[in-house]
């Protein structure tokens, strides 16, 4: 497995022990191929949320340098409604929920 997959499942880990802490009721896929990475049950709000999970990286150009590259949904993810959860692994492993 390379590095990029590495970070992509520790990102997963953290991304489903925060949600856990804050609430959340996680599952997890089963198949490789899928718009989505976790199923979130809020059960205060009885909401369920799509999450694809994002490795965090950081423009390294003189454009917008250090700002957090936003990643765009593809058609089935807006579909389905997915929302994205970005990881931070550079800093104190902290979760970003855009909604």
């Amino acid at each position: 497995m390379d590095e990029k997959h590495l970070k992509g499942n520790l990102s997963e880990i953290i991304a489903l022990k925060w949600l856990t802490e804050q609430g959340y009721v996680v599952y997890t896929k089963m198949g490789v191929q899928s718009p989505f990475d976790l199923v979130a049950y809020d059960p205060k709000e009885i909401k369920i949320l799509l999450i694809d999970v994002k490795t965090a990286a950081k423009r390294q150009s003189k454009f917008q340098h250090g700002t957090t590259i936003r990643r765009i949904k593809n058609n089935r993810q807006k579909e389905l409604g997915v929302v994205f959860l970005y990881v931070y692994l550079d800093e104190e492993e902290r979760c970003e929920l855009i909604l």
